[in-house]
């Protein structure tokens, strides 16, 4: 039972980065943009990858939810946390450092072995899943005691608030 927990626990935790790191670039879309340019995809395309890649985020976050949608989502995620990780790895060695853009304007800083290191750790997590097995995804938030839902959503929410809120104090410093 508990790595029935431990995986849920993984699903929730990349699915709020995916939905918040989605959202957060669909809501700034120059900003995304300006960062796919800077990473190297041609600007002719980087419109369209601006509101395409917030969409694929978004739709992983959703499809981590749930047992019978989330080994999918956990190949797709761990499939785009790969690709940020050769992005990166190719802009570092190149002596670069391009705005990463991950979250949007709540959380946007240059690439760096930091930032390497937690897409490296999140594309763990999503290969944890994978390797979990499509049947084997943790507790089906179908069938949790709705309690436990409103517990985890509303430290999800708290969490954010936080974030955004830590984020606003450091602007205004």
């Amino acid at each position: 039972y508990c790595m029935e927990i431990i995986l849920l626990a993984i699903r929730s935790l990349l699915a709020v980065v995916f939905g918040v790191a989605g959202i957060a670039k669909l809501v700034d879309r120059d900003g995304s943009r300006r960062a796919l340019i800077e990473f190297g995809v041609p600007p002719a395309a980087a419109g369209s990858g601006a509101v395409i890649l917030p969409l694929v985020e978004i739709a992983i976050a959703f499809s981590l939810l749930f047992n019978n949608t989330s080994w999918p989502g956990a190949i797709a995620g761990s499939l785009l946390l790969a690709v940020f990780c050769a992005g990166m790895v190719y802009q570092l060695v190149k002596g670069n450092a391009p705005d990463c853009h991950c979250f949007g304007q709540l959380h946007s800083e240059p690439v760096s072995v930091l930032s390497l290191c937690r897409n490296i750790i999140l594309f763990a997590a999503a290969l944890w899943l994978v390797i979990s097995g499509r049947t084997s995804q943790g507790l089906d938030l179908a069938n949790v005691d709705p309690s436990i839902l409103i517990v985890a959503f509303g430290s999800a929410i708290l969490c954010l608030l936080a974030a955004v809120l830590s984020r606003q104090g450091q602007h205004s410093i």
